[in-house]
């Protein structure tokens, strides 16, 4: 039995997902390794397309312990079936001539499936390619979503026409792809991967797909679906030092201050608890992930002064940021 990953990922509103990528891991689950039963997915959770990524993440952790890292690896495989019917997005993506079509579509629409985690593309070269996997807010993927999203990568590439595909993880790794089978990956070092293949089959696109698709389910950025509450987390998120007031994050969420009071008040909540929350959740992050000082800390993520990140810090976590770090960090 492979030891289980663990994860600090909060299951803040902010980190959301696609749902339709939650019933993919299930589709693939149900087709690839039916002796598996998937833990509740809360999929009748979810709120409009959104999904906390914390419901896929125990999802994957799931497949994991029970049929290793090489069947997350291999859950993408499910896409290569023409009549798999979750979202025209797959349809759009696999109706691609080249690679470098494919990379652009993916870049386009990152957005929707996702409201922290994208593909970065590091190198390009003749029938080569080395992609990262990362997320906006600076911190690293969990390392079996990236095994997916690795996965999901593999078929594309070999659907649009790479032959003879390999892939090492990461560049200067040990092979995980080749000639079909998917073996085990290391899972300390997961989020850049290198492709490589011996010839390119481009296959016959349809035109005018794309945007007859489109137009029936036009793509929206997931943070664009979601409730205001979790729309405002999300954009606190990414500028946390920002020195915001209700009237500025209404503007900014194209809303009246009454409207979004409301909203928020729906969900027990207020726009200064929000703040606070969010500050926090950036200074626990940062002091996890990085060396820099408590107060450097605390001014990053948007408090005004070292007391008052330790005084909010200990309100919220009931710890100090410097007993936070002692105690959360691997030792």
């Amino acid at each position: 039995m492979p030891e289980v990953v663990s994860t600090r990922q909060s299951e803040a509103p902010w980190d959301a997902v696609h749902v339709d990528i939650v019933t993919l891991i299930n589709d693939a689950l149900a087709r690839f390794a039916p002796d598996v039963s998937p833990p509740d997915s809360a999929l009748s959770r979810a709120d409009q397309r959104g999904l906390p990524t914390a419901h896929k993440l125990r999802l994957l952790e799931h497949v994991h312990q029970e049929a290793g890292a090489s069947m997350v690896l291999r859950l993408g495989r499910v896409l290569e079936a023409d009549q798999h019917p979750s979202n025209a997005l797959f349809f759009v993506l696999k109706n691609s001539s080249s690679v470098d079509e494919l990379l652009e579509k993916s870049r386009r629409y990152s957005d929707t499936w996702h409201t922290q985690n994208h593909l970065r593309l590091i190198e390009r070269g003749t029938r080569r390619l080395v992609l990262g996997h990362a997320r906006r807010d600076g911190a690293a993927p969990h390392p079996l979503e990236s095994a997916f999203r690795c996965g999901v990568s593999i078929m594309f590439l070999e659907h649009v026409g790479c032959r003879g595909l390999t892939v090492r993880w990461p560049e200067d790794g040990p092979l995980v792809y080749e000639d079909g089978a998917y073996l085990e990956p290391p899972l300390d070092r997961p989020h850049r991967w290198s492709f490589e293949w011996t010839s390119e089959e481009p296959r016959p696109t349809i035109a005018g797909l794309d945007a007859y698709l489109l137009r029936e389910d036009p793509p929206v950025a997931l943070v664009e679906a979601l409730r205001p509450h979790q729309r405002l987390v999300f954009m606190l998120r990414r500028e946390p030092a920002r020195p915001w007031t209700v009237r500025l994050a209404a503007r900014s969420l194209g809303m009246s201050i009454r409207s979004l009071q409301r909203a928020l008040a729906a969900e027990d909540t207020t726009f200064s608890q929000a703040i606070l929350q969010v500050r926090v959740e950036v200074a626990q992050c940062l002091l996890i992930e990085t060396e820099h000082t408590c107060a450097a800390i605390g001014e990053l993520a948007g408090f005004s002064d070292p007391s008052h990140f330790t005084r909010s810090f200990r309100q919220e976590s009931g710890v100090t940021p410097r007993q936070y770090r002692d105690q959360e960090r691997p030792r």
